[in-house]
């Protein structure tokens, strides 16, 4: 599903979508440990600490990315599958 994000001048966020809050949730989620593991060099401690969660809590969050199918490993780095 696609999800629309714009910001105004006012930076006021209006999104569009047909998601439930709980899977836009989740779908903002993954966006930012994806993007925080490519950015700590998929080191799951400091991505957590960057985060500002437990190093466990991530990799359960880790998990259920990978389970969803949305991302996968490759070289051993979490990618969008497209």
């Amino acid at each position: 599903m696609k999800i629309n994000i714009t910001i105004d001048s006012e930076n006021k966020v209006f999104i569009k979508s047909k998601l439930t809050y709980k899977k836009a949730i989740e779908k903002l989620e993954d966006v930012l440990i994806v993007e925080h593991l490519r950015l700590c060099n998929n080191n799951i401690l400091r991505a957590s600490k960057s985060l500002g969660i437990h190093r466990n809590t991530l990799a359960v969050k880790i998990a259920r990315i990978k389970a969803t199918n949305t991302y996968e490993y490759r070289n051993k780095k979490l990618q969008l599958i497209n």
